[in-house]
């Protein structure tokens, strides 16, 4: 009973089938939404760069932008392992580039 959006997220349990082990869980709708939002980010300025996000998974999109102009900016990302991308540049950018990383998957699941 009440508004959806009134209820703790962290009371809001749903059913889940686990193809893994073959037993039905549960997951709460705070870890839906945490697991959703999972993000990493920092700052780059050579022309290789290996970052370190920690998402846990290669499903990932990684976003760059110049951190004093705020233009966007293009590289190329290479998905290292689940952990860690390498960031590469054509020339040794002008300025520090910010980078972000977003998973696609739901943590935790």
């Amino acid at each position: 009973s009440g508004a959806f959006s009134s209820l703790d997220p962290s009371l809001i349990e749903i059913p889940l089938y686990n193809d893994d082990n073959g037993k039905n869980e549960r997951i709460t709708l705070q870890a839906i939404q945490e697991g959703i939002s999972a993000s990493s980010q920092g700052l780059i300025s050579a022309t290789s760069n290996t970052v370190t996000h920690n998402l846990g998974t290669r499903n990932i999109i990684i976003q760059l932008y110049d951190n004093s102009t705020y233009e966007t900016v293009y590289g190329t990302v290479v998905r290292t392992t689940t952990n860690t991308a390498t960031i590469s540049f054509s020339s040794t950018p002008t300025n520090s580039i910010r980078w972000m990383a977003y998973s696609v998957d739901v943590q935790g699941l």
